[in-house]
């Protein structure tokens, strides 16, 4: 098993215990400088190697209709409020 494997492994470990990362690190002997270190590769390594992942766009449902004194109507729908608090500062 390389370093890197015991490492991983000993993260893992310390995530499925109820322990503190100090209390852990003693238990195991490791540095806890070195265990916080691991502990940034694991979650890069994660990160990295996740490849794409399906996103869903926000669902709004909700139209907005405003009539203007002139009898101009803006019918908008499906938008956020954000959206729609920008279109009218236009």
């Amino acid at each position: 098993m390389t370093k890197k494997e015991r490492m991983f492994d000993l993260v893992e470990n310390w995530r499925k215990s109820a322990l503190s990362k100090k209390l852990f690190c003693e238990n195991h002997g490791v540095n806890i400088h070195t265990f916080n270190y691991w502990i940034t590769k694991t979650q890069n390594e994660k990160t990295e190697s996740g490849g794409f992942i399906r996103l869903q766009p926000p669902s709004f449902d909700s139209s907005y209709e405003i009539t203007y004194p002139n009898g101009v109507k803006l019918c908008v729908r499906s938008v956020d409020l954000a959206t729609l608090s920008q279109l009218l500062k236009l």
